[in-house]
Parts: C-alpha cells; sequence; structure tokens
C-alpha cells in the first residue's frame, strides 16, 4: 500500500437529505499512475472486505475508469462509480474541466459536473443494447421459476441486466425473497444483475441485485438506466425524465436529443 492515497466515497444518489447509501472504494496513486500490480481479484477482495461493492482505479492519457467488484471480478461499467471517479479526479486535479471524457470497457462516457457543493454528475450513458448473448431479444418473456410466473427483459446498459416488473407490492416482496432463484436461473447463459421494478402511480420503486457483490445494492446506476429504458418501450411510462426510487434513494434517469442521461450526486466521506 506504499504511495497510495485511499479515498472512500459514499455514494448517496440523493441531493438534500441523505439517509441510506451505496459504497464505493476508490483507490489512485499520489503520482495518479494506473499500478498494474494492484489490479487484481486478490487485491479487490482484501481491499472490499465484503463491505463496499468495489474499488476503482484511475488511468490517464486518456482519463479512463477501472473497476473491480468486491468478488474481484472487472466491471466494464458502473453508473455510481464513474460519478464517485469523477469526483475523485475533480478533486485531486486530475481533471480541471468540469466536462469529461472517461474511457471504460464499455466505451466512452460524457460527464458533466453540474454543482460541486453537493457534488452532483451527469454522466450521458452509452447506447442500451437488446440482443442477448444468444442473438435473441427479450421483452416481457415470460419464464417460471420457483412457481413464479415472471416477465423478464434483457438489456445491456454498460453491463447485463435482467428486468421484473410488477404493480404489486406482495409480488414485488415475493420476487426479493427468492432473488438467488432468480439470479442462479438457467436460463440465462451467465449471471446478471437482477432488478425487480415495482411501478405503481408513475412511482418507481427498484431494488438491484448485483452481480460481482451477489448481495442486493444501496443503488445500481446502470440499473436504474435499465429500468427506465425497459419501462419507456413497453409503454409503462411516457414521461422523458423520470426518478428512480432505491433504498440508497434517488437517481433521476431521463432521454433527450442526444440520448440517455443519468444525474446523481457523490459524496466523499474519508480521505
Amino acid at each position: 500500500m506504499k504511495n497510495k492515497v485511499k479515498v472512500i466515497f459514499l455514494i448517496s444518489i440523493i441531493a438534500l437529505l441523505i439517509f441510506h447509501f451505496k459504497i464505493t472504494e476508490v483507490y489512485a496513486y499520489e503520482n495518479t499512475n494506473y499500478e498494474e500490480k494492484y489490479d487484481t481479484e486478490i487485491s479487490a477482495i482484501n481491499i472490499c472486505k465484503n463491505e463496499v461493492d468495489g474499488f476503482i482505479m484511475v488511468k490517464q492519457n486518456p482519463l479512463e475508469f477501472h473497476m473491480r467488484n468486491r468478488d474481484g471480478s472487472i466491471a466494464s461499467m458502473c453508473g455510481n462509480g464513474i460519478r464517485c471517479f469523477i469526483h475523485y479526479c475533480y478533486e485531486n486535479n486530475i481533471i480541471k474541466s468540469k466536462i469529461n471524457i472517461v474511457k471504460t470497457l464499455n466505451g466512452n462516457y460524457l460527464t458533466e459536473i453540474i454543482n460541486t457543493n453537493p457534488f452532483l454528475v451527469k454522466v450521458r450513458m452509452v447506447g442500451p443494447r437488446f440482443k442477448y448473448l444468444d442473438g435473441k431479444e427479450y421483452f416481457d418473456y415470460p419464464l417460471l421459476i420457483n412457481n413464479m410466473h415472471l416477465r423478464i427483459n434483457l438489456i445491456n446498459t454498460g453491463v447485463w441486466h435482467v428486468v421484473i416488473i410488477t404493480n404489486n407490492d406482495n409480488e414485488f416482496n415475493e420476487y426479493i425473497n427468492n432473488i438467488e432463484s432468480i439470479f442462479n436461473c438457467d436460463f440465462f447463459i451467465k449471471q446478471h444483475n437482477i432488478n425487480i421494478v415495482n411501478l405503481q402511480n408513475n412511482n418507481i420503486k427498484l431494488k438491484t441485485y448485483e452481480y460481482g457483490v451477489n448481495d442486493f445494492t444501496k443503488a445500481c446506476g446502470t440499473g436504474s438506466t435499465a429500468t427506465f429504458i425497459i419501462l419507456k418501450k413497453l409503454g409503462l411510462i411516457t414521461s422523458n425524465e423520470a426518478t428512480i426510487q432505491q433504498d440508497g434513494g434517488n437517481l433521476i434517469i431521463g432521454i433527450d436529443n442526444e440520448g440517455y442521461y443519468m444525474i446523481g450526486p457523490s459524496e466523499k466521506t474519508k480521505g
């Protein structure tokens, strides 16, 4: 851990009142250079210690986001993590401008710092992919798991997401209680993030069980984006912007002439 600055960002996803949080642990080096020796599965597991969702390393020239999940696997993109990444880079003078392009394993993301107190970032999301690993598309597809008659949707918004929608509190809780059966279902070619959505009177409540964390997270940026896109595609919402309610607070997802975007804050808690 020599010559290393440890920074922990607690992502609130709400700008005013903070009740619950998703934790992302961010590491960078004093000379800000990426060091491959720390980019290992074991390092990630030891750093996260089952307490945080992942850790992020900063690469420069070009500016690049590199993240490993709690279990050591590589994350191609993290909607919450990229806001922490921008917060860390801005505070440590790695970036000067409030508008930056960030390279990720899922492509380049345009980010804009909207406010610095509280720290609020707008992220232009890379266009979604619907064609699944088997070459097919799945929208409102019927699937029976543990005697539960589910309707699933598959979408990649940086990572693959399964989106399951209900408008019934009992079903919502039933799906949550059976999340491991859904997560491990043989229908999916590999394990993906599972998003359980409760839509009632245009109120959108989301719970995301995240691959690589293997647990429910307080908030998920790519999962919120996936949820918004699927709800729009199925005609279940008509607005071009929506608030996604999660245990960690709220995240704004929308679409305009330039594509999909995500707006949410980052809060530094240690450093």
